[in-house]
């Protein structure tokens, strides 16, 4: 069974580039939905804003992704929450343990994904 808003948030977080879409990872969704409900406990209610979701293959590739990359299984989101720094973000979704976070301050956005359990910085 599919719960109400799936479809719809795999649409929204589908490959822009090439309009095409894949189920994303409920770990992944978990993982996104934790973080926005830490800005609710703490009073900063946000919107998460996502740069990229679901990657097809030409589009990691033309942004520079790794050839591995958890995007493109629909398995990794690159996001920024206004007004909750990269160092927080990241550190949050870290405490969430739910798989890696790569930490980009230049670009404003911390990746999230499903996979094991690491952490980078660029």
């Amino acid at each position: 069974m599919v719960w109400p808003g799936y479809l719809a948030i795999c649409r929204l977080m589908r490959d822009v580039r090439a309009d095409a879409a894949v189920q994303m990872s409920t770990t992944l969704l978990d993982i996104l939905y934790g973080m926005q409900g830490w800005t609710e406990m703490n009073g900063r209610r946000k919107v998460i804003a996502l740069t990229s979701g679901y990657r097809t293959k030409p589009t990691n590739e033309a942004v520079g992704g790794k050839g591995d990359s958890r995007h493109m299984k629909g398995a990794a989101a690159d996001i920024f929450i206004p007004g909750v720094s990269v160092a927080d973000m990241g550190k949050l979704a870290q405490h969430l343990r739910g798989g890696g976070v790569g930490f980009y301050p230049s670009k404003g956005v911390v990746h999230v994904d499903d996979g094991d359990l690491r952490s980078w910085r660029s």
